[in-house]
């Protein structure tokens, strides 16, 4: 079945037409790899018209390692190793998406048809080393009669572009 909640704005945008509720609020934290990676999202999502024809949604996504050791300063200035000079930093992407859906048609075959897309923006942390912004479109486009459902969707139809930026002191050089 079509997944009919906010959620819809992640898997397929085009689904959002069948949140039931006129507003809805969803979140969730996972950790993975014994609490190695984190994962948070949240999501809001809601009718924007009386109809019941759009609908419109703005997710959060992160996912990230924290915790790395940094090691680049364990040797101390005469060579020695000294432990205290461990720092850590984490590795993290962020995904800002803003999700819009539209029921198709105004005839009995009404809301059958259903159209939706994604505008991402993208930021990824390495830590004080680099950061990286970047944004992408997905498409969407699904079917719904007594018998059938169908749905297609085309993530990074633009592909996602990023752009780096690297800072290294000399010391980490």
């Amino acid at each position: 079945s079509f997944c009919s909640d906010v959620t819809a704005a992640y898997w397929n945008p085009s689904a959002l037409v069948f949140m039931d509720a006129k507003f809805q609020i969803a979140g969730q934290h996972a950790q993975w790899y014994a609490g190695i990676g984190n994962y948070d999202y949240a999501a809001v999502g809601k009718s924007l018209d009386t109809e019941g024809k759009s609908f419109g949604a703005v997710s959060l996504i992160r996912m990230g390692i924290d915790d790395i050791p940094n090691t680049l300063r364990l040797r101390g200035p005469d060579g020695s190793i000294d432990y205290s000079r461990i720092s850590t930093f984490s590795v993290s992407d962020y995904a800002l998406l803003i999700s819009y859906a539209r029921k198709l048609g105004n005839s009995d075959l009404s809301g059958r048809w259903n159209v939706g897309g994604n505008f991402k923006i993208i930021h990824r942390s390495f830590g004080s080393f680099a950061k990286s912004y970047g944004f992408g479109i997905d498409a969407a486009i699904s079917y719904k009669s007594e018998h059938w459902k169908l749905s297609l969707m085309g993530r990074d139809i633009t592909t996602t572009f990023n752009a780096y930026k690297f800072s290294f002191s000399d010391e980490e050089k």
